[in-house]
């Protein structure tokens, strides 16, 4: 579990941000499978129309760094608000174990995995107004690998549906490496 804050000098107002993550990994049937739920809850109080990074954006992959959530099948920071809670529930499937390298390049790798996932999100907007629930669905593969055997990295190759075309909700094909 992560708490994070961040307090935000803007005059009298007192405007700061929240973010609480929540990261469970369920083992799940067949063996080596398992259920990834990750729920954040993101409050911003007061924010400051002055300053925009005072109020949670919902919306892509997010931008932890600024404490907004991620909410896949619709634009970054698509949605600003003042309260925002989202649920990602994700199976996670292996394809294969490789644990081969390519020859004599320093190249190692561990497995290959697939994956589905359903992220949900209410949201409250800085005017006070509810949002209805909002959607999106997806899925993707993913290849652990090592370099040089000891710095281990993930490629994601992801595609994801935003289920309220009404909210901008889009189809995203997206790639990423992670160390």
């Amino acid at each position: 579990m992560d708490l994070e804050g961040r307090r935000l000098y803007s005059g009298p107002f007192h405007a700061w941000k929240g973010l609480a993550n929540l990261n469970p990994l369920i083992p799940f049937f067949p063996r080596h499978a398992n259920i990834s739920l990750n729920a954040y809850y993101a409050v911003s109080p007061n924010p400051d129309g002055n300053l925009p990074v005072s109020s949670v954006r919902v919306g892509g992959t997010g931008t932890l760094s600024d404490l907004d959530p991620p909410l896949r099948g619709y634009p970054l920071g698509n949605f600003e608000a003042q309260r925002a809670a989202i649920v990602q529930a994700e199976y996670r499937l292996p394809l294969a174990q490789i644990f081969r390298g390519l020859e004599t390049w320093p190249l190692f790798f561990r497995n290959l995995g697939a994956y589905g996932f359903y992220d949900g999100a209410k949201l409250q907007k800085t005017s006070g107004e509810n949002l209805a629930l909002l959607s999106g669905v997806g899925g993707g593969f993913l290849v652990n690998t090592e370099i040089g055997f000891t710095i281990p990295f993930q490629l994601r190759l992801e595609f994801a549906h935003g289920l309220n075309r009404s909210q901008n909700g889009q189809d995203a094909f997206s790639a990423a490496v992670r160390f």
